[in-house]
């Protein structure tokens, strides 16, 4: 597809069109923004009462967080890496408690500033990436009558009633917009099913498209190790999921670049073993950029097939020649 903004905040002008060969291989995703600020929800009881201007990105978010939370119930708790810890919410009691070793509970909001950050941020990557995905969605008169619009639409562009004896009939759902059974005819159940796999792709969700921020905040370096190789095997368990991250960390480069090379790796029991093959990353696959005095620069070493050595900690050289001149003198 192809689409274009342009004009001023009074006079919006919007340009849409779909690219004809590829219009129905479109696939929905459910895109998703995780803020630095995801702590917001632990630390603020009342964070949903919050009233934020109509442009606030923080909005969003808190709606996905309250979906999210409310697949983790008591008895199906969110586990949290490898750190023993686990996430559940009672929405009956409006808790939201953190057990440590099947033993002790705390309150959410008493936990430390990193289960804070990490909670969110693990509850709803394994919600987007798991728990929505081909969820049927309750649909407003205005969705039912778009997804209708879509079913005429695609129906007389791509199926076309059968004149062979072969005639499969098609009853579609009764809706509030259409109380009318309506009926599609199609030359064989297998064009049928190609209709109805169409619709779904369009209407369910296929995959999740998530941007997250820091995903290091208040981490130990070990845990943020432990976090990228989780994110990684959860973002592979669909195909087309994909994960944009900022990041100010040398840690989280460095452990992308470990599953980078295990992707390389032709011992697959070292491979599990140090890793896991499932959070693997084929260097194609993954794109690192930095910016630099203004201008963005791509970073991936193509020779080495890795993140570039030189770009991932900067920092520590500086600080690391500022030793040496100190001891020296």
């Amino acid at each position: 597809m192809t689409f274009s903004i342009s004009g001023s905040p009074e006079k919006i002008q919007f340009n849409f069109k779909w690219k004809p060969r590829n219009r129905w291989q479109y696939r929905r995703p459910q895109i998703a923004y995780i803020p630095a600020e995801r702590n917001i929800v632990a630390v603020i009881p009342n964070w949903f009462d919050i009233s934020f201007s109509n442009d606030n990105n923080l909005q969003g978010y808190m709606s996905d967080w309250e979906n999210a939370r409310n697949t983790f119930p008591q008895y199906s708790k969110l586990d949290i890496l490898n750190l023993g810890l686990s996430y559940y919410y009672d929405n009956e009691q409006f808790r939201e408690r953190i057990l440590i070793n099947n033993k002790v509970e705390i309150a959410f909001l008493n936990a430390s500033s990193g289960l804070q950050s990490v909670v969110p941020l693990c509850g709803l990557i394994n919600y987007l990436t798991f728990h929505e995905l081909h969820r049927p969605r309750r649909l407003s008169v205005a969705q039912e009558r778009e997804l209708n619009s879509l079913q005429d639409t695609l129906y007389k562009e791509k199926f076309t009633q059968s004149n062979g004896s072969n005639i499969v009939g098609r009853v579609d759902d009764i809706t509030r917009t259409f109380p009318e059974p309506r009926i599609k005819f199609f030359s064989s159940h297998r064009e049928e099913a190609m209709f109805s796999e169409i619709v779904d792709r369009f209407s369910l969700t296929q995959h999740a498209s998530i941007y997250l921020e820091e995903p290091e905040e208040n981490l130990f370096p070990t845990t943020q190790y432990e976090l990228v190789k989780w994110m990684a095997k959860q973002i592979n368990t669909t195909q087309d999921n994909s994960l944009c991250i900022a990041t100010h960390s040398p840690y989280i480069l460095s452990s992308f670049n470990n599953l980078i090379q295990a992707s390389e790796c032709k011992d697959d029991m070292t491979v599990e073993s140090t890793v896991g093959k499932s959070s693997t990353i084929s260097f194609e696959d993954i794109n690192v950029y930095a910016v630099d005095n203004g201008t963005v620069k791509d970073i991936k070493d193509y020779d080495l097939r890795l993140i570039s050595q030189t770009d991932l900690d900067a920092a520590s050289d500086t600080i690391a020649s500022d030793f040496s001149k100190l001891l020296e003198s």
